[in-house]
């Protein structure tokens, strides 16, 4: 059993960290934030650290600190996707190790290391190639003995991390708590899609289903930061609850943005409907726990489950209770426990 445990709060109010830190409390921890660069608190046993939505030395040079007797263990759970995992080993770790590297000199405290860092073709690469960064990081962290547990939330990730060096393990996201609740409103919207605008590719697409859907006659919410402003907390909850289709597009071929998007849209009863993308999670079942449509078909699809209310809910049935039953946040931490204690 570790002591109290320190949850990376990488922004303040980071919705994550927050729903992290409730899973931890409803497991019987002491748990508390942690903003990294700050001391970690007294008498903590574990750190824990998803993303990356920040730059894992800070925490790492903070448990350097601490004698080594007293020092947390930091596990990390990555959600954040890596490198294309086709290429050689041989490229992808010597791309991740110089992008690792020109990444530390613009954090080092060393002098001639800071100099080099506002070297322009450093500062360059230093905005470039994030995925690499990460992957470069982990590597060196690990190698240095200043990561001690690594969890990645796609089994493509982990076996591919393991082949190219790093003792990754699998752990698939789930729903938080707080991200939803039974509100039985009137279900006034037949399609949603939120997410960033990550490529035009995407924009185009979700535009062009909007346009189509129009035909038929049915209405869609795009909430994308541009056409309406991003969704948070309750106001999310709602609209969820309001939503009877929510769609899910990948940005490129290798992502896995499926199951943040699944597990604010099942528990709120929207059913999400997905283009093909690799099997990061087997244990989403098509056809069962989601709809999957190629892009040619996919608003054929989408219209085929608003006219048709029975096939609709039965598929909405079994996300749900899938969702907040089985694959939530809170037990697949507990088996992250589990797993390193």
């Amino acid at each position: 059993m570790f002591r109290n445990i320190a949850v990376v709060e990488w922004t303040k109010g980071s919705g994550i960290s927050l729903n992290i830190l409730d899973s931890f409390i409803e497991l019987g921890y002491s748990a508390i934030l942690y903003v990294p660069g700050e001391p970690i608190p007294e008498g903590t046993g574990l750190v824990f650290s998803y993303g990356p939505y920040g730059n894992i030395f800070n925490i790492t040079k903070n448990i350097a600190d601490i004698p080594p007797k007293q020092a947390p263990k930091l596990v990390h759970w990555d959600t954040e996707g890596m490198p294309n995992f086709k290429l050689p080993k041989i490229i992808v770790t010597v791309l991740g190790a110089v992008r690792s590297w020109t990444g530390r000199l613009s954090t080092s405290q060393n002098g001639w290391a800071y100099l080099v860092s506002k070297v322009p073709i450093i500062k360059y690469v230093n905005n470039q190639a994030y995925r690499y960064r990460y992957f470069g990081d982990y590597h060196y962290a690990y190698r240095h003995n200043l990561l001690n547990y690594f969890f990645e939330y796609s089994i493509i990730y982990t076996k591919a991390h393991c082949r190219f060096g790093l003792p990754a393990r699998y752990m698939p996201w789930g729903t938080a708590m707080r991200d939803w609740e039974s509100l039985n409103l009137e279900r006034d919207i037949d399609v949603l899609w939120f997410g960033k605008d990550r490529s035009k590719t995407r924009t185009d697409r979700v535009n062009q289903i909007k346009q189509q859907l129009g035909r038929y006659k049915y209405n869609m919410l795009i909430v994308d930061g541009i056409s309406n402003p991003y969704i948070f907390g309750r106001e999310r909850i709602e609209i969820l609850n309001r939503s009877k289709i929510s769609i899910n597009l990948i940005p490129a071929w290798d992502f896995n943005n499926f199951p943040f998007r699944y597990h604010l849209a099942a528990p709120n009863r929207s059913m999400v409907i997905s283009e093909p993308f690799l099997t990061h999670n087997p244990e989403y079942k098509i056809g069962y726990h989601y709809i999957e449509s190629p892009i040619d078909q996919f608003v054929e699809t989408i219209v085929y489950y608003l006219e048709h209310k029975a096939s609709r809910e039965e598929v909405v049935q079994n996300a749900f209770d899938f969702s907040t039953n089985e694959m939530t946040l809170t037990r697949s931490i507990n088996q992250i426990l589990h797993e390193i204690q």
